[in-house]
Parts: C-alpha cells; sequence; structure tokens
C-alpha cells in the first residue's frame, strides 16, 4: 500500500501481509523510487529484467480484503519515456491492469518471474496504470553503490 511518507522511515508490508517498518536508504524523487531496507526479509529475491515491449504482465499486489499478495494479470500497453513535473525523463510502462490507490511499489512481473517494472500511478478509471521501469530501478541501485562503503542495497 502507500506507506511512504517522506520521512527517513516507511511501513511496507512482509509477504505475510503484516506492517513491518524500514528505514529509508536512498531517496530519487527524479524517479520517484525510494529504495528500502526492512527489519526482516519481505520476499524471495526477484532478478530484474528490463521489460521487453508490450505484451501481458502479472502486478504483485495486496489484496485489500486479505492483506495477502496476490498477483493480477495486466498488460504492459507501451514503454514510454515520461517527465515527473516536467522534469526528470524516465523510463515507464504505460499498464492496462486493475490498480488501486495504495499499489504504489507493486511489482510487474513478466512470465519468468523477473520484475520488469514497479507500479507509480494509477488513472482515475483505475484500468490504465504507470510502473517505472526495471532499467530505472538498476540505475537507482548504482547510484546507491556508488554512494560509498558500508552502504549497500536493502535486502530483499
Amino acid at each position: 500500500g502507500a506507506w511512504f511518507s517522506g520521512d527517513e522511515r516507511a511501513q511496507p508490508r512482509g509477504g505475510d501481509g503484516r506492517p513491518q517498518t524500514a528505514d529509508v536508504v536512498y531517496l530519487d524523487p527524479d524517479r520517484d523510487i525510494a529504495l528500502l531496507r526492512p527489519e526482516r526479509p519481505m520476499a524471495d529475491h526477484l532478478d530484474l529484467a528490463p521489460p521487453s515491449g508490450p505484451g501481458p504482465v502479472g502486478v504483485l499486489r495486496f489484496d485489500d480484503d486479505s492483506d495477502r499478495p496476490v498477483i493480477d494479470r495486466g498488460e504492459i500497453v507501451e514503454l514510454v519515456d515520461i517527465t515527473l513535473d516536467g522534469q526528470g525523463r524516465r523510463a515507464a510502462a504505460r499498464l492496462r491492469a486493475d490498480i488501486e490507490p495504495g499499489d504504489s511499489g507493486a511489482a510487474v512481473l513478466d512470465d519468468d518471474g523477473d520484475l520488469v517494472a514497479m507500479v507509480f500511478a494509477t488513472a482515475r478509471d483505475r484500468e490504465i496504470g504507470w510502473a517505472i521501469s526495471a532499467v530505472e530501478l538498476e540505475r537507482a541501485l548504482a547510484a546507491l553503490e556508488r554512494r560509498g562503503p558500508g552502504v549497500g542495497p536493502p535486502a530483499c
């Protein structure tokens, strides 16, 4: 769900649906990405892969009724470059999927189970959503690694 408030702590949910705390270890407002280090592992590792183009995907999100993770069918309609408030061009995907407010951060998975994008917005009609490409996630991880010794990627 929508748990990031812009401070140095966040409250994601683990694979069991229980809330937990997490430290924000990297924030990139241009990409609208926050990388977190949770207090306990959230799920198995997901490999990053650039989206191959339009086609079917799964959207891994939390079901509001059960607080459990579910994978909904979706489709990448097109790959685009977008800007945030006219600045910070980033690689993204326009999705056709049932994305609800609060699904920011939901993983978009390809047929191989690789993470190809991450949801960051939905249109008012909720049939169209937007996801940041794994290309941008890889760039954010690389920027985090360049920050210096003792700072590594968050546990996933």
